[in-house]
């Protein structure tokens, strides 16, 4: 299945990456809590863009492009579900529809400022 994105819309892959923290006392705090705890943000790949996204703004349509990591707020645009046969099992990623304006940052390796992991 192939979807394109249209007008000022995008098509993105939510990363799932487990966060967990752990106390001194060796208790597990589960995604779920730290998510909550923490608001949260989303990293996500781009997969396609719409034709007129970042119209208005066209410096972030150089950086916004397909391959690229975005950082988005935890839950952003739609959620598009897809049937898992069409999919591998082991690895069902999350696809959401979300509009241009919905972007907060670019992941670069060049630029910007260096978060540590």
């Amino acid at each position: 299945m192939r979807i394109r994105a249209i007008g000022r819309h995008l098509v993105v892959r939510m990363q799932k990456e487990r966060v967990e923290k752990k106390t001194a006392g060796g208790i597990i705090i589960t995604n779920k809590e730290v998510e909550s705890e923490e608001g949260g943000v989303q990293f996500s790949t781009v997969l396609d863009v719409g034709q007129y996204a970042f119209d208005d703004q066209p410096d972030m349509a150089d950086l916004v492009k397909k391959g690229v990591t975005i950082v988005t707020t935890r839950y952003p645009g739609s959620a598009l579900y897809v049937k898992s046969e069409w999919l591998d099992k082991d690895d069902i990623p999350d696809y959401r529809i979300i509009l241009d304006t919905e972007v907060r940052a670019v992941v670069d390796t060049d630029e910007g400022a260096l978060i540590d992991e």
